[in-house]
């Protein structure tokens, strides 16, 4: 969990190109999941499909969360905040294409391994006038689903990196 700042910003790369087709294409792999919570709004989403990239307001004042599948996840992530001075990279060893990701939306699963690989979670009230929970936000990465081994003959690695950079936003921010 990240402590939230008017200005924070999640910052997620995406393929834009993947054999589920181009961004526009008919067909083509969704780019963002908004839906966990209610769609997000605009103001809090932006989706640059030219340039690749989607940037998530995490402000601690609204509840959201954000996923992309692995077809347009890339292995890195991150979020900045000039207000606090910091900039945060996540890495992480995925996505695989191809490999089954556990899907974590609160419904009924029609698909239970068409999930996410990477989320952020931007905490706010559960609903008009209750508390946030806390007030903080989420960069998320998942591993491949497996299933449990009793005999311990196998094993999963899944490696999330997380480096936070201090400074000042002239060099954070060139």
């Amino acid at each position: 969990m990240f402590a939230p700042a008017a200005d924070a910003r999640v910052v997620i790369p995406f393929e834009t190109n993947t054999r589920k087709g181009a961004v526009g294409e008919k067909g083509a792999a969704e780019i963002v999941n908004d839906r966990y919570f209610g769609k997000v709004a605009a103001d809090r989403l932006t989706v640059n499909e030219g340039k690749g990239y989607i940037t998530f307001k995490c402000d601690g004042k609204e509840r959201g969360k954000i996923g992309l599948g692995p077809s347009r996840a890339k292995n890195v992530l991150g979020s900045y905040s000039a207000e606090a001075k910091l900039l945060t990279i996540v890495q992480y060893d995925g996505p695989k294409k191809g490999a089954p990701y556990v899907n974590s939306m609160w419904e009924k699963q029609r698909d239970p391994y068409e999930g996410d690989v990477v989320n952020s979670y931007n905490d706010g009230p559960p609903a008009p006038g209750k508390p946030p929970l806390g007030g903080f936000y989420e960069i998320e990465t998942s591993s491949p689903a497996a299933e449990a081994d009793r005999s311990g003959a196998s094993a999963l690695m899944h490696t999330h990196r997380t480096f936070h950079f201090v400074g000042t936003p002239d060099v954070l921010d060139p």
